[in-house]
């Protein structure tokens, strides 16, 4: 899990990430524009693992 701010930068990572992810709305008042990925490096894996079937 990741939670990326506006400007694209990392906030957070794992564990906090989706702490803090539950606390933006309340926290920032551009909340809007964050950005949450769950699940992200399993799906990189995947796309992975199938395009070396491929060669």
């Amino acid at each position: 899990m990741v939670v990326k701010q506006p400007d694209q930068s990392v906030a957070e990572f794992g564990f906090r990430a989706d702490k803090r992810f539950s606390t933006i709305k309340e926290e920032e008042s551009d909340w809007e524009n964050w950005y949450f990925f769950r699940g992200f490096k399993m799906m990189l894996y995947a796309n992975a693992v199938s395009s070396s079937f491929i060669t």
